[in-house]
Protein backbone atom coordinates (compact mmCIF):
# COMPACT_ATOMS: atom_id res chain seq x y z
CA UNK A 1 0.00 0.00 0.00
CA UNK A 2 1.24 3.67 -0.87
CA UNK A 3 2.86 5.22 2.49
CA UNK A 4 0.66 8.53 1.03
CA UNK A 5 -2.70 6.65 0.65
CA UNK A 6 -2.19 5.28 4.51
CA UNK A 7 -1.16 9.04 5.79
CA UNK A 8 -4.10 10.47 3.76
CA UNK A 9 -6.21 7.91 5.34
CA UNK A 10 -5.02 8.53 8.71
CA UNK A 11 -5.42 12.00 8.41
CA UNK A 12 -9.28 11.71 6.94
CA UNK A 13 -9.75 9.65 9.98
CA UNK A 14 -8.95 12.00 12.33
CA UNK A 15 -10.71 14.79 10.91
CA UNK A 16 -14.28 12.55 10.44
CA UNK A 17 -13.72 11.81 14.07
CA UNK A 18 -15.57 14.40 15.66
CA UNK A 19 -18.48 14.62 13.45
CA UNK A 20 -20.44 11.91 14.92
CA UNK A 21 -20.70 13.74 18.17
CA UNK A 22 -23.03 16.25 15.78
CA UNK A 23 -24.98 13.02 15.32
CA UNK A 24 -27.80 13.05 17.95
CA UNK A 25 -28.73 10.05 19.92
CA UNK A 26 -31.73 8.31 18.43
CA UNK A 27 -33.94 7.56 21.59
CA UNK A 28 -33.73 11.32 22.88
CA UNK A 29 -35.49 12.32 19.25
CA UNK A 30 -38.14 9.20 19.27
CA UNK A 31 -38.99 9.20 23.52
CA UNK A 32 -38.83 12.59 23.56
CA UNK A 33 -41.68 15.35 24.28
CA UNK A 34 -43.18 14.01 21.87
CA UNK A 35 -43.35 10.78 23.48
CA UNK A 36 -47.78 9.57 23.23
CA UNK A 37 -48.16 8.53 27.15
CA UNK A 38 -48.51 4.67 27.85
CA UNK A 39 -51.96 3.10 28.60
CA UNK A 40 -52.53 0.79 30.91
CA UNK A 41 -55.77 -1.61 29.58
CA UNK A 42 -56.66 -4.19 32.41
CA UNK A 43 -59.79 -6.82 33.01
CA UNK A 44 -60.87 -10.36 34.01
CA UNK A 45 -61.96 -12.79 32.24
CA UNK A 46 -63.41 -17.04 33.67
CA UNK A 47 -62.00 -19.34 31.20
CA UNK A 48 -64.90 -22.18 31.30
CA UNK A 49 -63.34 -25.70 29.29
CA UNK A 50 -66.41 -26.79 28.45
CA UNK A 51 -67.75 -23.33 26.96
CA UNK A 52 -65.49 -24.11 23.45
CA UNK A 53 -63.64 -20.99 24.31
CA UNK A 54 -66.24 -18.48 23.86
CA UNK A 55 -65.60 -17.13 27.49
CA UNK A 56 -61.48 -16.32 25.87
CA UNK A 57 -62.48 -12.04 25.19
CA UNK A 58 -60.66 -10.85 21.96
CA UNK A 59 -59.05 -8.21 22.29
CA UNK A 60 -56.90 -5.53 19.56
CA UNK A 61 -54.65 -3.42 20.19
CA UNK A 62 -53.72 -0.76 17.48
CA UNK A 63 -54.19 -0.23 14.04
CA UNK A 64 -53.70 -0.06 10.47
CA UNK A 65 -51.98 3.93 11.05
CA UNK A 66 -50.20 2.95 14.49
CA UNK A 67 -47.15 0.84 15.56
CA UNK A 68 -47.87 -0.51 18.88
CA UNK A 69 -45.83 0.19 21.71
CA UNK A 70 -45.52 -2.56 24.47
CA UNK A 71 -43.91 -2.40 27.84
CA UNK A 72 -45.32 -4.98 29.57
CA UNK A 73 -48.77 -7.98 29.62
CA UNK A 74 -49.33 -9.92 32.49
CA UNK A 75 -51.85 -12.60 33.13
CA UNK A 76 -52.36 -14.04 37.15
CA UNK A 77 -54.57 -17.06 36.99
CA UNK A 78 -56.47 -18.32 39.89
CA UNK A 79 -57.91 -21.86 39.75
CA UNK A 80 -59.99 -22.77 42.86
CA UNK A 81 -61.88 -26.19 43.09
CA UNK A 82 -62.74 -28.64 45.73
CA UNK A 83 -63.52 -32.05 46.58
CA UNK A 84 -66.03 -33.92 48.85
CA UNK A 85 -64.76 -36.49 50.46
CA UNK A 86 -66.37 -38.36 53.93
CA UNK A 87 -68.06 -35.40 54.87
CA UNK A 88 -65.00 -33.24 54.42
CA UNK A 89 -63.77 -30.52 51.58
CA UNK A 90 -60.79 -30.31 49.95
CA UNK A 91 -59.72 -27.15 48.05
CA UNK A 92 -57.31 -27.25 45.36
CA UNK A 93 -56.38 -23.90 44.52
CA UNK A 94 -53.72 -22.83 41.66
CA UNK A 95 -52.50 -19.34 41.67
CA UNK A 96 -49.54 -18.14 38.84
CA UNK A 97 -48.07 -15.14 36.87
CA UNK A 98 -47.49 -15.48 33.55
CA UNK A 99 -45.67 -12.99 31.13
CA UNK A 100 -48.10 -12.54 27.86
CA UNK A 101 -48.04 -12.43 24.05
CA UNK A 102 -49.95 -10.72 21.45
CA UNK A 103 -50.05 -11.52 17.89
CA UNK A 104 -49.80 -9.96 14.95
CA UNK A 105 -50.65 -11.80 12.08
CA UNK A 106 -48.65 -15.35 12.77
CA UNK A 107 -46.19 -13.80 14.80
CA UNK A 108 -46.19 -13.41 18.79
CA UNK A 109 -44.72 -11.34 20.65
CA UNK A 110 -43.94 -10.06 24.47
CA UNK A 111 -42.71 -6.31 24.59
CA UNK A 112 -40.72 -3.71 22.84
CA UNK A 113 -42.09 -2.74 19.35
CA UNK A 114 -44.77 -4.57 17.20
CA UNK A 115 -43.27 -6.22 14.84
CA UNK A 116 -45.53 -4.35 11.98
CA UNK A 117 -47.33 -1.39 12.15
CA UNK A 118 -51.35 -1.94 12.39
CA UNK A 119 -53.66 -4.44 14.22
CA UNK A 120 -52.33 -6.50 17.16
CA UNK A 121 -54.65 -9.46 19.18
CA UNK A 122 -53.93 -10.09 23.38
CA UNK A 123 -52.95 -13.68 22.60
CA UNK A 124 -54.88 -15.47 25.68
CA UNK A 125 -53.66 -19.25 26.48
CA UNK A 126 -56.32 -22.25 27.00
CA UNK A 127 -56.10 -23.83 30.59
CA UNK A 128 -57.46 -27.39 31.10
CA UNK A 129 -59.44 -26.18 33.90
CA UNK A 130 -61.83 -23.76 34.24
CA UNK A 131 -59.63 -20.52 35.73
CA UNK A 132 -60.34 -16.59 36.26
CA UNK A 133 -57.51 -15.11 34.35
CA UNK A 134 -56.76 -11.15 35.18
CA UNK A 135 -54.51 -9.25 32.73
CA UNK A 136 -52.94 -6.14 32.15
CA UNK A 137 -51.19 -4.58 29.48
CA UNK A 138 -49.22 -0.94 29.55
CA UNK A 139 -48.63 -0.08 25.86
CA UNK A 140 -48.37 3.08 23.99
CA UNK A 141 -49.71 3.78 20.09
CA UNK A 142 -46.47 5.62 17.88
CA UNK A 143 -48.48 7.42 14.67
CA UNK A 144 -45.68 9.27 13.04
CA UNK A 145 -47.35 12.51 13.46
CA UNK A 146 -46.23 12.84 17.46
Amino acid sequence: MNKAYVMGLLFMTGMLAGCAEAIPDPPSVVEGDNAPDWVYLNGTYTYIVEDNNSTIPVISLGNESTWLQVDSFTLNATHMSFVTEDNAITFNNKSFTLGGYLQQESVLWDGGYAPLMGNNTLFFPKFPYDITVDYMVVYREWTGTE
